[in-house]
C-alpha cells in the first residue's frame, strides 16, 4: 500500500469516525429531549393537578363566604318563604305601634296631671283672693271683729294648699325639663 492509499484510507476513516459520531451525538440529542420532554410533560400535568386542587378549594372558601354572607344578609334562604318574611315584619310592627302607643299614653297622662295641677292651684289661688276679699269687707263691729277670725282661719289652710299645689306643680316642671 501506497502512502497515497493509506492517507486516503486514514481519511476516510477520519470521515467515517466523524459520521458516527455525529450520529451518536444525534442519538443523545434525541435522548436527552426525548427525556427532556417526558420531564416537561411530568411536571406540566403535575402543575396541572395542583392547579385542579387549588381551584377546588378556592370554589369551597368562596361557596362558603357566599352562604355565610346570604345568611347574614338573610337572603337566598328558601326555607324561610315570602310570606313568613312578611308575617314576621308585621309582628315587629306591630311590637313598635305597641311601645309608640304606650309613649303617646304616657305623654297624654303627664299633659292631664299638668292640667289638673294647675286647675287646683287656679282654684286654690281664687279662694285664697275670696277669702282676703271678704276679710276686708266685714264691718268692724265686735261680731264681726270674731268673723274674719274664722275666715283667716279658714283660709290659711286654703292658702297653705294652694302654695303646695303651686310648687308641686312647678317641681313636675322641672322634672319635665
Amino acid at each position: 500500500m501506497s502512502a497515497k492509499d493509506t492517507f486516503e484510507s486514514l481519511a476516510r476513516n477520519t470521515w467515517l469516525a466523524g459520521l458516527g459520531s455525529i450520529e451518536s451525538s444525534k442519538e443523545a440529542l434525541a435522548k436527552s429531549i426525548d427525556a427532556a420532554q417526558e420531564k416537561s410533560n411530568s411536571l406540566y400535568n403535575e402543575l396541572v393537578s395542583r392547579g385542579e386542587e387549588v381551584q377546588g378549594k378556592l370554589n369551597e372558601t368562596r361557596d362558603e363566604l357566599e352562604a355565610k354572607g346570604k345568611a347574614f344578609l338573610g337572603l337566598g334562604n328558601e326555607e324561610k318563604s315570602r310570606e313568613a318574611k312578611i308575617a314576621a315584619l308585621n309582628a315587629r310592627v306591630e311590637e313598635l305601634t305597641a311601645v309608640v302607643t304606650k309613649l303617646v299614653e304616657k305623654k297624654k297622662a303627664e299633659e292631664v296631671a299638668a292640667k289638673a295641677a294647675a286647675t287646683r292651684a287656679k282654684t286654690a289661688a281664687t279662694k285664697a283672693a275670696t277669702a282676703k276679699a271678704a276679710e276686708k269687707k266685714v264691718p268692724a263691729t265686735s261680731a264681726a271683729k270674731k268673723a274674719p277670725a274664722k275666715v283667716a282661719t279658714k283660709a290659711a289652710p286654703k292658702k297653705a294648699a294652694a302654695s303646695q299645689a303651686t310648687s308641686k306643680t312647678a317641681s313636675k316642671t322641672e322634672d319635665k325639663k
